[in-house]
């Protein structure tokens, strides 16, 4: 028997970041898997057999994401493979991911918001109530999950703490991508405050996991990557 929850949730962005730098951050696919705490390897796939047809041409991995059944206690651990698609929209990202056990997953994270100089709408009560701001831009995600009944509570409550990681990180690495913008675009900035910049940019980060002041996760050259929880291998 399968249940279904939906959710909204929206996470104001600091002020330093800009709307095409947190799209494009949306945007980098690769980006978005390794910002998830959960994900310990991934590599490029090919779409499943049920997939919808309007989801053929999009961008697909197949992900392993690290279980823990009984984290209050760290036992029970194990793993969970599944295959996940990637479909860029104006403003926005896509998602869907089909597990085993009928877990099913759609998810659309968007950036949305004012900035003081732009015209805007009032927000909805239920916007607002998800955390939405009412001045300035913020990321809006969009959640419908199907899952077994039983694991319906499991399930929902590991993917919110993941993906308030992921948004955690998120933030933090457009922060710095906005700081080296304006180091790089500053004519009195030197080559030895630039790499300054970078060293207390990587210490401050490294907990929140990948070092963000790189960028390792082009798919260029990295077809398959091994995730550790901190760096790739």
């Amino acid at each position: 028997m399968s249940k279904r929850s939906m959710w909204t949730q929206c996470t104001p962005l600091p002020a330093s970041v800009s709307r095409s730098t947190s799209i494009d951050l949306l945007h980098d696919h690769m980006n978005m898997i390794v910002l998830n705490p959960l994900v310990v390897r991934f590599e490029p796939t090919t779409p499943p057999p049920n997939c919808s047809e309007n989801e053929l041409d999009s961008v697909w991995y197949e992900i392993t994401d690290k279980l823990i059944y009984l984290p209050k206690v760290g036992i029970g651990k194990g793993e969970v493979t599944y295959k996940m698609c990637f479909r860029d929209l104006p403003g926005a990202l896509a998602t869907h991911v089909y597990a085993p056990a009928g877990l099913d997953i759609k998810a659309k994270w968007a950036i949305e918001g004012q900035l003081p100089d732009e015209p805007g709408q009032p927000l909805s009560a239920v916007i607002r109530a998800a955390g939405a701001p009412e001045q300035g831009l913020y990321v809006r995600e969009d959640v419908d999950m199907r899952c077994n009944v039983f694991l319906t509570n499991y399930c929902k409550r590991n993917l919110k703490k993941a993906h308030a990681t992921l948004v955690e990180r998120l933030l933090a690495k457009a922060q710095i991508s906005e700081n080296a913008t304006d180091q790089t675009m500053t004519p009195a900035s030197s080559t030895s405050d630039r790499e300054t910049m970078y060293v207390n940019s990587a210490s401050s980060s490294s907990s929140l996991g990948p070092d963000f002041t790189k960028s390792p996760y082009s798919a260029v050259n990295t077809p398959h990557m091994m995730y550790n929880g901190n760096h790739p291998v």
